[in-house]
């Protein structure tokens, strides 16, 4: 709400309703369980295995989990700020987290938008990621639990185990498996329906249970699918 407050344009609003709706809407500071969730994805993620085909996913996520945990945190303490310069001046004038890199985040932006527009970033290497993954997560005074892994394959289907903090959380892993699985030549039988699915921005924040529903059974049909390349694999 606060950023809809901050920097959205209204278009049409009939005797300034919506506007005086909107200028009696206070912050609500986030809660520390929300901010422990984003701490906790972002450990997550950051530790999942290298991997070239998942490079620029991994940068996509990981932009959007540090910014919405430093949002998050900067709002407990009552500054409110969006964009990645305003981030920048609000750490550096509060004086919270001063090992961060926010230069490793702008770098995610761009290959972020890259990732989403369909672009190929052909000087962009796991290397470098990890690199900048490390640097985020250590900039934020968190801990990498770096494992080691068969393949990537093998990793993924050791998710259906996991209890995922956030539907957020789940989808991403979800647009995961199946970039993993479809560089392997293998497709959902609704293939378009599952990427319009994963590319949904509702279904992130969804808590309908029938979205809810379809998400673990779109997540158990490509784990199961990447179980049986990784079981043909081990046995060959």
């Amino acid at each position: 709400m606060q950023h809809l407050k901050n920097e959205s344009r209204i278009l049409f609003d009939y005797q300034n309703c919506f506007q005086d709706w909107l200028n009696n809407c206070q912050l609500v500071k986030p809660k520390i369980g929300e901010v422990k969730i984003c701490a906790e994805s972002i450990v997550f993620f950051s530790s999942w295995p290298s991997d070239p085909r998942l490079d620029r996913w991994k940068a996509d996520v990981l932009y959007c989990m540090t910014r919405d945990f430093l949002i998050k945190s900067l709002a407990m303490r009552a500054k409110l700020v969006f964009g990645i310069e305003d981030i920048e001046h609000a750490l550096q004038e509060i004086k919270v987290f001063p090992r961060f890199d926010v230069d490793s985040l702008r770098k995610f932006r761009e290959i972020k938008s890259a990732y989403r527009a369909g672009n190929v970033q052909p000087t962009i290497s796991y290397e470098s990621i990890d690199y900048d993954v490390s640097s985020i997560v250590d900039g934020l005074g968190l801990s990498q639990g770096k494992k080691e892994f068969g393949s990537m394959e093998s990793f993924l289907t050791n998710l259906s185990a996991r209890q995922f903090n956030s539907v957020y959380e789940k989808l991403r892993s979800l647009e995961a498996a199946y970039l993993i699985a479809r560089s392997n030549g293998m497709y959902h039988p609704a293939h378009m329906s599952l990427m319009k699915f994963i590319k949904s921005p509702n279904a992130y924040g969804s808590s309908q249970i029938r979205s809810q529903n379809k998400l673990g059974g779109y997540m158990d049909d490509i784990l199961a699918i990447l179980a049986n390349k990784a079981m043909h694999a081990t046995s060959a």
